[in-house]
């Protein structure tokens, strides 16, 4: 469930928008890592994405990448209200496949 702005629908399809943002990073790459990053989150009262931090990691570079897709990560409104329901603890996996060349 994601935080839904009173006068719009919900942020749900900016997330696949946003994950489309992700870089595999060269680290993870040459590692052959490769996995689901979870990062959780709080949406505040005027709906800025707060406080995220990583649940489950898989390292190499691939953490610090999810959380950056998601900072770039922004509701989407129509007029100008800003104005959401706090929502604590949610989930937002972001996943990191193998190349399709190997």
């Amino acid at each position: 469930v994601y935080a839904q702005d009173k006068k719009t629908t919900d942020t749900t399809n900016y997330f696949v928008i946003c994950k489309s943002t992700l870089t595999y990073p060269l680290t993870a790459q040459d590692n052959n890592i490769f996995g689901t990053v979870v990062v959780l989150f709080d949406i505040d009262s005027i709906c800025r994405f707060v406080n995220i931090r990583i649940e489950k990691g898989i390292g190499y570079g691939c953490d610090e990448e999810a959380m950056k897709a998601l900072r770039k990560c922004k509701p989407i409104f129509k007029g100008t209200t800003r104005i959401c329901t706090p929502v604590f603890n949610l989930r937002q996996p972001f996943t990191f496949n193998k190349p399709d060349d190997e």
